[in-house]
């Protein structure tokens, strides 16, 4: 991450609309009480090999995911919850200021920096205008409240992965695409997802969380991955993509390749 690059919001809202926000457990919550849509996000890898610490990048990969099965190949499942919306956030006003400012997600607190510390900074990789980095008012891109949101961020991401894999069998969630080719995200009515999540709060607090032993399903587009799972024995499903970044409904899920 380039901590020396400049910054100032210029309030064009555009990171704020057609999004898959990342949530914390007590933020997604929080969000469904607003009267908010929350979604969870899985991709998985194939996991032959553990990782040493050197191995920064799939050491990473592991902390942020939890031990599975494929039928007979071992994998690794990354679930995040996202809070899920089409067009403008719902808390978005009319003057492109935020009406949850105070206690907006960390997500939205971090923007436009990098979450992940291994991922290099790319101003253009960015939604905002050009003038965010040109104007003569820009200040330090990674303050010390961004650094402390990213902190937090990655320590909940860690520290929440097996109550996500709870959440993933309370919510009956075991299909996920396989890592780089694409996500499927699942949308469980908000009342039942709220439900869910108030149970799983509780177990996190009693520290009565199960060691999760499932069974996933591998969703690809891509037909010669589909011939290498079948060649280990993975439990898998084809979906068919008349272009890139389509979405292709699935079983309680959509499908977004890449």
């Amino acid at each position: 991450m380039n901590e020396k690059a400049g910054f100032s919001c210029t309030s064009c809202g555009r990171c704020c609309h057609d999004l898959n926000l990342p949530l914390s457990v007590s933020e997604a919550i929080n969000w469904l009480d607003r009267g908010g849509e929350v979604g969870v996000i899985c991709d998985l890898m194939p996991w032959v090999d553990e990782p040493t610490h050197a191995d920064k990048v799939s050491f990473r990969k592991k902390s942020l995911s939890f031990k599975a099965t494929s039928g007979q190949l071992n994998v690794r499942v990354t679930p995040i919850l996202v809070a899920h919306y089409a067009g403008a956030c719902p808390h978005l006003l009319s003057d492109f200021k935020c009406g949850q400012y105070e206690s907006r997600p960390l997500a939205c607190r971090i923007y436009p920096a990098e979450l992940n510390p291994l991922q290099m900074f790319d101003q253009t990789s960015k939604l905002c205008p050009q003038e965010a980095w040109e104007s003569v008012h820009v200040t330090p891109l990674i303050t010390h409240e961004v650094n402390d949101a990213i902190e937090s961020m990655n320590a909940l991401a860690v520290l929440e992965v097996n109550a996500k894999a709870n959440l993933c069998q309370m919510l009956n969630i075991n299909a996920a695409a396989l890592a780089n080719q694409g996500y499927v995200l699942h949308q469980p009515d908000r009342l039942t997802c709220l439900q869910s999540l108030l149970e799983l709060s509780e177990l996190m607090r009693a520290n009565l969380l199960s060691e999760m032993d499932s069974n996933w399903c591998v969703i690809t587009h891509r037909h010669e991955s589909a011939t290498d799972l079948e060649s280990v024995g993975a439990y898998f499903s084809v979906v068919h993509l008349d272009h890139s970044s389509q979405k292709v409904a699935i079983p309680r899920g959509t499908y977004i390749g890449f």
